[in-house]
This record gives structure tokens, sequence and C-alpha cells, in this order.
């Protein structure tokens, strides 16, 4: 017998690992936000509470970080990460969440279905394995062939997507004519 997905986002409350913090994510239930918000702080569980959120509200926050350079007279690199500030993902958090009817499940900040989980599949700043989930949850939830396989080049990975939601990944419109405008 399936159980909810309240019930879900309970035990994994009740277990927090990363394995938990993603299963909230994957849950889908806007219950689990603030759990997950509080799972910002704990440095051993940041990056996946961060990844669980996105799973669930689509909207990555980013911050700006400096990478150093391996010449120590360089200067360092600028790069965007995912954010682990709580701060931040609540602001996100409440504005997705005031958008969405209550008691919907989510995936990617939309009710959840084929297509936003595909979207998510598109983010390579999600870890490998995350997105292998995704792959995986693809397959069993929504019946699409289970080869997708996140260590692949992106140039395989969107054509498996383009097979899978076609909608997920519009072809490129070839250019028309050059002179469009009207003559007189």
């Amino acid at each position: 017998m399936p159980i909810s997905w309240s019930t879900l986002v309970a035990r994994a409350r009740a277990a927090p690992g990363p394995e938990a913090l993603l299963a909230a994510g994957f849950a889908g239930d806007p219950s689990a936000v603030p759990w997950l918000l509080d799972r910002l702080a704990d440095p051993g569980n940041a990056r996946t509470a961060a990844a669980a959120l996105e799973i669930l509200l689509g909207a990555p926050c980013f911050e700006q970080c400096e990478i150093p350079d391996e010449d120590p007279s360089a200067p360092a690199q600028r790069a965007h990460r995912v954010s682990c500030a709580r701060d931040a993902w609540r602001g996100a958090a409440a504005a997705i969440l005031a958008a969405q009817p209550r008691n919907v499940r989510l995936r990617g900040g939309l009710p959840a279905a084929a297509l936003t989980t595909a979207k998510l599949l598109d983010r390579p700043h999600l870890p490998p394995w995350v997105r292998q989930y995704l792959g995986y949850d693809l397959a069993a939830r929504w019946g699409h062939p289970r080869d997708f396989d996140a260590s692949a080049l992106v140039r395989t990975q969107r054509a498996y997507l383009a097979k899978v939601v076609p909608a997920a990944h519009p072809q490129p419109r070839t250019k028309g004519p050059t002179s469009e405008r009207v003559r007189r």
C-alpha cells in the first residue's frame, strides 16, 4: 500500500540525513519547506537541503563566490553557486508557495508533472546524483524510458529529454526570409 506524501515527509523529518532531505524534496509537499529551510543551517546537509528546495520550488538561489587560482599572484575567479543562505531561500519560497494552490504536490515550483521534472533535469548545477534520481522519477512515476544518464554528455542528455518530453526542449526555429516587411 503506497504511503501519502505527508507521511513520507514526516518519516524524513525523523531521520534527517541526505536521503531524507532529498525524499522531502521529491515528495513535493510544501509543508516540508520550513523543515528544509532549517536544514540549511547544518553545514553537513546544507547543499543537499538546497538541492531539495530547488527540486520542490524550482528557483535556485545563487550566491557569488571566489575560486582561488593555482597561481597565488593571479586574481581569484568569480563564480555563481547555489546558495545555502536561509533568508534567500525563505523569500523565494514565500513567493512561489503563494502563487500555487494549497495541497498541490510541487515539482520545480509548479504542480508536479513529467514536464516539470524534465526541466529540472536540464539544470547542470544540480549534482549529478540528484539529476540521476530525477531521471529515475521520470521513469517510475511518468512511465518514460529509464535510460537517462546524468554522467553522459550534455547533448546526449538533451537528446533523451527531447525524445521523452518534446515540450521541454523545443527545437530551435529556423529564421524566416530576411524581407518580412510588407512592401508598399
